[in-house]
């Protein structure tokens, strides 16, 4: 026998010939070929993003490695950097000082030798013929020891303590004075 073709059959859910020229019929191919498009798109996206993660991930170990470099370069800095400003520090404060020297005899003269051994100054103001005190101590005792000082003193007059406080996490008493100087204004 000679070479049988061999019949296949077909099947074809959707009829070409009468069906295919309805309307159903052609939006059913149309959405059949959409459907394929998206289904195609989606695929393409969806290697292009697994494609794209190895990229990312390369290039997010690489910014951690830069930021972690970076950190500890900033962190070799840090015991420069607070040298550096508690040197600021000293220098606005002698700056201050040498820049009103009226102040700094204040200081010198009528205020230090009279403060209690446990109460630290944090500021002094001098403006005109008034004078602030800001600082801080251990004790109440210590607070009106200065102030009994300061009146005694002479130097100064209406000595009044204008503000206390104190915090829980912190052994200190902070307070305020506010005072007058004698003599017109003048040291």
């Amino acid at each position: 026998m000679a070479a049988q073709k061999k019949k296949t059959k077909e099947i074809n859910l959707l009829p070409q010939e009468q069906f295919a020229t309805t309307t159903t019929g052609r939006v059913l191919a149309w959405v059949l070929s959409t459907f394929r498009l998206i289904v195609i798109l989606t695929e393409m996206v969806v290697i292009i993003a697994f494609l794209s993660r190895f990229w990312l991930d390369i290039r997010s170990s690489d910014l951690t490695d830069e930021v972690e470099n970076q950190k500890e370069i900033v962190e070799s800095y840090s015991n420069f950097e607070k040298v550096f400003r508690q040197t600021q520090k000293k220098l606005g404060v002698f700056s201050q000082f040498s820049a009103n020297p009226a102040q700094f005899d204040l200081v010198k003269n009528y205020i230090t030798p009279y403060l209690p051994s446990d109460v630290f100054l944090k500021s002094i103001t001098l403006t005109y013929s008034e004078v602030r005190i800001q600082g801080s101590s251990f004790t109440e005792q210590s607070i009106a020891q200065l102030i009994s000082n300061l009146n005694s003193a002479g130097k100064l007059k209406d000595v009044k303590l204008t503000q206390v406080s104190s915090k829980n996490e912190s052994p200190f008493i902070e307070f305020s004075i506010s005072s007058i100087l004698n003599e017109g204004g003048t040291i």
